[in-house]
Formats: C-alpha cells, sequence, structure tokens
C-alpha cells in the first residue's frame, strides 16, 4: 500500500511540474515580441509599407525572420498571428453607450498572461465609458490589427501600436480599454519565433 501509494504521489508532482514547465513563456517567443514592439516603437509617426494596419504587424514579424501567417481563423480575414494567449469578447449584457458597463469574457488566459510585442486582431469591437465622472468616450475598430507596447492588468488595458486608426496611415500609440468592451471580440496572439 505505501509504495503505490508513494508511487501515485511521485507521478502526481512529476505531472504537475511538466504542466508548469509547459506554462512557461518559451524565451525565443518573448524575445521575439520584445523586438516586435522595438520595431513599432522605432517606426513611430512613419508608415510601414502601403500603411494598412497588418502591414505593420507583418513588416516587424518578417524583420525578425517570421514570414507567412497560419490560416484565418475563426473567418476569412481574421487574421492570425502566432499562439492564441488570450480571447475577450464583449459581454451581451453591455449596452453600446457604456452606461450599462459588463465586464467582457475571457478565454483561455487572463490579461495579466499579455506582453509586449503580442498582436491583437480585433473583430466589429467597440469601447465604451467614462474618461472623467463628467467625460464618456467611444472608440471602435471593427477589422484591425495592433500591437501590445505595454500592459496594465490592474486598469484592464493595453497600450498599443498601429496605424491605419481614425484616418492616420502612420504609426500611433494609443490605450485601450478593454474592460469597457461593449460589442465584438478581441484575440491576443504571442508571436511564435521560428
Amino acid at each position: 500500500m505505501k509504495r503505490t501509494f508513494a508511487a501515485s504521489l511521485a507521478a502526481a508532482a512529476l505531472l504537475l511540474a511538466s504542466v508548469a514547465l509547459a506554462e512557461k513563456p518559451d524565451a525565443a517567443s518573448i524575445e521575439l515580441g520584445l523586438n516586435v514592439a522595438d520595431f513599432c516603437k522605432k517606426h513611430l509617426g512613419q508608415q510601414v509599407g502601403t500603411g494598412q494596419c497588418g502591414e505593420l504587424a507583418d513588416h516587424a514579424l518578417r524583420e525578425f525572420n517570421v514570414h507567412g501567417r497560419p490560416p484565418d481563423s475563426p473567418a476569412e480575414g481574421d487574421y492570425v498571428w502566432g499562439d492564441l494567449a488570450l480571447l475577450v469578447e464583449a459581454n451581451p449584457k453591455a449596452r453600446p453607450d457604456g452606461k450599462t458597463p459588463a465586464p467582457p469574457k475571457y478565454t483561455g488566459g487572463k490579461l495579466a498572461d499579455l506582453r509586449p510585442g503580442d498582436i491583437i486582431q480585433f473583430r466589429d469591437c467597440t469601447w465604451a465609458g467614462r474618461l472623467s465622472p463628467r467625460m464618456r468616450y467611444r472608440a471602435s475598430r471593427p477589422h484591425h490589427t495592433a500591437v501590445i507596447a505595454a500592459v496594465d492588468p490592474a486598469g484592464q488595458s493595453v497600450d498599443v501600436y498601429e496605424q491605419n486608426y481614425n484616418g492616420k496611415l502612420t504609426v500611433v500609440y494609443s490605450k485601450i480599454k478593454i474592460s469597457d468592451l461593449t460589442a465584438g471580440w478581441m484575440r491576443v496572439y504571442h508571436p511564435i519565433a521560428k
């Protein structure tokens, strides 16, 4: 009996250790992400490629010998940029004007798992909320791609590099308050070093 219990305990410890190792971020992927974010930072105020939003991420990845993307998912035009780190979906109870806030649904991870250089693919996204007690805001990104510059898990927001937003074809730095998402979804990918 003691031998079986000890063997079971050892097997469980080995399983837990392998799970912990599997969840540890890959150093090459982290380095690639930092390089992607740095590429975007160096191009602030400049147009990358033709200025389309996805070209910023694509050119950054190509700069570090990552060529091509996996097939689009879940539908055509929904670009996949690496390993899915987090899916954020608007809560159906959220009002589009932001007057009835409802936290978005997080699947597959948490905001704290995100890191600089991760790439966000947006679909039909709208945010609405308060900037101050007297000032409300509303923003949207119907079909868009951006690169994470910084993550603020406490503030439920990310700072991003993006282009082809608000009529600007050059790279800009923006803040997105994920907790104010009222419609659509965001898929966040860790880029994969090849």
